[in-house]
């Protein structure tokens, strides 16, 4: 496998000089396969020659998803493993998928067997908030709501004025935008969003709002 050390020694000879820039005796690295030819020369000067072939088998390409990038502290989150064979976790498990409900961000290690037998290794953090301390910013010529809250990744955006709408995801990102207006009776309906914690921003000429919104499926 990719990482594994091998050393390759001739015998029959008094004196040995290997092709690739290969030392006899000493142990090496090999990235890719190949084949090595060794020459051995005798006492007597003379020369003879043998070839060994190495194939050098690739790690399995490991990767790892949560049904739920931000969870609250009492929440579950499932992590799967893709990319390998088999899989043994930190936890001691051995299944592909793992059901976690940390107290605190907490980073899983996971290795994973391929069909050549190889193994490979990843780390996969998964993001816990305590869900507290989340202040609405509330201005005092419009209101802002989001309902149900927690939802299953659709959700109603209503507004008392004309206000335009931003969430953002737990790390910052604008993920949906929208404008409340008389047209639309200052409602809109959010769908398709994965689970974590989002955090809803109305803003206006009177000021801003923020209301935090749980999705959960």
């Amino acid at each position: 496998c990719i990482g594994i050390s091998i050393t390759l020694t001739g015998n029959g000879a008094n004196t040995y000089t290997w092709t690739n820039g290969i030392n006899n005796g000493v142990a090496f690295t090999p990235t890719v396969s190949a084949t090595y030819t060794v020459t051995g020369t005798d006492i007597n000067g003379c020369n003879g020659s043998t070839i060994k072939s190495i194939t050098v088998n690739s790690l399995p390409t490991l990767g790892a998803t949560t049904n739920a990038s931000l969870i609250c502290v009492g929440q579950t989150a499932t992590i799967t493993a893709v990319g390998a064979v088999s899989y043994t976790w930190n936890t001691t498990q051995n299944t592909p998928s793992i059901v976690v409900n940390p107290s605190i961000t907490t980073t899983y290690t996971i290795s994973g067997t391929g069909a050549n037998g190889c193994i490979g290794s990843i780390s996969f953090t998964q993001n816990v908030s305590n869900c507290t301390g989340i202040e609405d910013y509330l201005a005092t010529e419009f209101e802002l709501n989001g309902y149900p809250n927690p939802n299953n990744g659709e959700f109603t955006v209503t507004s008392t004025n004309d206000i335009k709408v931003i969430l953002f995801n737990s790390i910052g990102e604008s993920v949906r935008t929208a404008e409340l207006t008389h047209g639309n009776e200052h409602k809109v309906i959010l769908e398709g969003l994965a689970s974590g914690i989002y955090f809803l921003k109305g803003l206006n000429t009177g000021g801003t709002i923020t209301k935090k919104i749980i999705i959960s499926n």
